[in-house]
Parts: structure tokens; C-alpha cells; sequence
């Protein structure tokens, strides 16, 4: 709460174009579940955690841009790293995401090239309450392992296949997730219906890193700086939609 409210000038003062509205912020132990990704197997742990620490910051102006429906930037805290993102979640975002970077792929990528820090995280949604999911990786690359065409494909793959990932995963949703209710179970099966892909492109700060012993107000422009880096992706992905 301190890192929303101390921030919050310095990112509006960085983005005078637009107009920046903090959305949300969940406490811990949240009922959404994470299934972590394992960097040394390259797949997923079969082990759902509850999901952690999560605010927005919203852009565009807010009679144009409804909540969440164009790309925002995120900031993710986890029991193991905590993640700066420009983060499509909800549908009408991963509809803007995919049609900017089909119309503009050159300057996606160098986008992409000129940060030179960004993840790809791509994560499968099964929601077994309204608008709370299971959040599975399907796709997770590390800087310079990704251009537009891994997203595209990666989005062409998981709607050819959905059927076959809804069978496996809701079974193993069921099977491995034992907190689960009947309602939740049955509202599991019956709101899977459509493919839901939500993209996150990270700059990541894991368990181990130096800035977990800064102090708080080194902290504060690590995230700072990490949300501005990313005005060139804001512009890229939100200024053609709201101006």
C-alpha cells in the first residue's frame, strides 16, 4: 500500500499524457490460485498456491478506457519474486495486445530490444469463481527468447488445442486442488467455455536479488524506474486506443 501511494506522483509527473488511475489492490492469500513456474524443468510445479500482492496502475482516460480492458501496468508480489508488467489480463485487453502487435511487429520488437529486461509470462485462466482463477504458465521465455511472432503463435497454438488443454487442466485443477468446493468445482467446468490467455510482459526481481535489502525508499525508485521504462510498451499498445 505504501508503494502505490508513495509512487503515485512520480509515475503521473512521468506520464502527462495520460491519465493515470490506480486500480485495485488485494491483500494476500487471495482467491486466486498460482501455479508456479520451475526455470530448471521448464514447466509448472503441480502445487497451487494462493495468489499474493497485486495493483494497477490504469491508463488512457477513464471515459474511453474502462478498467483492465486495455493493457495496464502491473505490479505482482508472490512468495517468489515480485513482477513490474504491462499486463494484458481480462479479454478485451489480449484482443488489444495481439491486434497492435499483428498490425506492428518491427516496432514490437524493437520495443522489445531496447528495454532488453522483459519476460514473457503467458498464463492459461480457468475461473472457479466470478472473476478469480487458476493461473497456469503455458509459456515462459526470458529476455531476448521472445519477439512478436512467439506471442502470436503461442496465441494460435493454445486456440487450436483448447478443448485438449481444458480436458487435462480442469482434471488436474480437480485432482491436485483439494480446497475446492462442489460449487467451485462446478463453476469451474461450466464458465470454461472460451479461450482465456493472459499476457505478461516482466521485469522480474526474485527472492535473491540485492533490492530485497535496499531500503524502502531505494526500493520505491527501483519500482519507480521500472514502471517508466515501460512507457514506450503504454504507448505502443494504449495510445491508439484512447486518443
Amino acid at each position: 500500500r505504501r508503494f502505490l501511494k508513495d509512487s503515485l506522483e512520480f509515475i503521473r509527473n512521468s506520464f502527462p499524457d495520460y491519465e493515470i488511475v490506480p486500480f485495485g489492490i488485494t491483500r494476500g492469500y487471495s482467491p486466486d490460485y498460482d501455479l508456479p513456474y520451475d526455470e530448471s524443468s521448464s514447466q509448472a510445479r503441480m502445487e497451487f498456491c494462493h495468489g499474493g500482492i497485486w495493483w494497477a496502475y490504469r491508463f488512457g482516460q477513464s471515459s474511453q478506457a474502462p478498467k483492465n480492458d486495455i493493457p495496464n501496468i502491473s505490479i505482482m508480489a508472490n512468495r517468489d519474486r515480485l513482477e513490474i508488467t504491462l499486463n494484458a489480463e481480462l479479454h478485451p485487453s489480449q484482443v488489444v495486445l495481439q491486434r497492435r502487435i499483428r498490425s506492428a511487429p518491427e516496432i514490437f520488437n524493437s520495443i522489445l530490444y531496447a528495454h532488453g529486461g522483459l519476460w514473457l509470462n503467458m498464463y492459461l485462466k480457468y475461473e472457479h469463481l466470478p472473476r478469480f482463477y487458476h493461473w497456469i504458465p503455458c509459456l515462459w521465455k526470458p529476455p531476448g527468447g521472445f519477439d512478436a511472432g512467439t506471442i502470436i503463435a503461442e496465441y494460435k497454438l493454445r486456440s487450436e488445442q483448447f478443448e485438449e488443454d481444458r480436458d487435462y487442466w480442469i482434471n488436474r485443477i480437480i485432482e491436485n486442488n483439494k480446497e475446492l468446493s462442489a460449487e467451485q468445482i462446478s463453476h469451474l467446468r461450466q464458465k470454461t467455455k472460451n479461450l482465456n490467455l493472459a499476457t505478461r510482459l516482466a521485469h522480474q526481481l526474485k527472492a535473491a536479488d540485492s533490492f530485497w535489502r535496499e531500503p524502502y525508499e531505494e526500493q520505491l525508485k527501483h519500482v519507480i524506474g521500472s514502471v517508466v521504462k515501460l512507457r514506450p510498451l503504454v504507448d505502443f499498445f494504449v495510445g491508439d486506443t484512447t486518443r
